[in-house]
């Protein structure tokens, strides 16, 4: 089995809303330099540590 992940990188401020509360259960804004690397489930350690190394593509 193959899965797709796309990430998004957003300038967050207010309050965060979750839209759809059966795909998401909680939803939190990070400053770089407080990101919980090491602590996310799946490969998301290394989406975002790639990304924080210019290692991906955005357009």
């Amino acid at each position: 089995m193959h899965s797709v992940t796309i990430s998004l990188v957003v300038k967050a401020q207010g309050d965060l809303l979750i839209g759809d509360r059966q795909e998401v259960s909680e939803v939190k804004a990070f400053a770089v330099k407080d990101l919980p690397l090491g602590a996310l489930s799946h490969d998301h350690d290394q989406q975002l540590q790639d990304f924080l190394q210019g290692e991906t593509i955005t357009a």
